[in-house]
């Protein structure tokens, strides 16, 4: 992609992207309940294909300070890391690219809804 930040071409390149999203309220790192079923769908999936490593890529929307919503994106994505870890699922790398790659509006609140997502990468 090529607005895309380094590392996030990076892994498209070395990684298959997994279809499942971890999304986020307003200025929240916590899992809602769709995000702790996903987590338990991502433990299946991982406990099927030992030997699999996950990269998690944080996202926010794009109010706010940049870094203040890198940060965000960071937390978030390592809110899903200790979820993984604690469930013996190995986790090689975790990234906060704030509001870069959005995929959807970011001036309406159900595009920012989107935005605000962590996405799950297997090597």
């Amino acid at each position: 992609m090529q607005d895309a930040p380094n590392k996030y071409n990076h892994y498209t390149k070395i990684a298959k992207r997994l279809s499942l999203n971890f999304r986020f309220n307003y200025g929240n790192k916590d899992l809602d309940n769709k995000g702790k079923r996903d987590l338990q769908r991502l433990i299946s999936f991982m406990e099927k294909n030992e030997g699999r490593r996950l990269v998690l890529m944080g996202f926010s929307d794009s109010i706010g300070a940049k870094l203040k919503n890198i940060q965000l994106s960071l937390t978030r994505a390592q809110s899903v890391e200790r979820e993984l870890v604690a469930r013996g699922i190995p986790v090689m790398a975790v990234e906060g690219l704030g509001e870069a790659i959005p995929v959807a509006n970011n001036e309406t609140e159900a595009g920012r809804e989107r935005n605000r997502r962590v996405e799950v990468w297997l090597l």
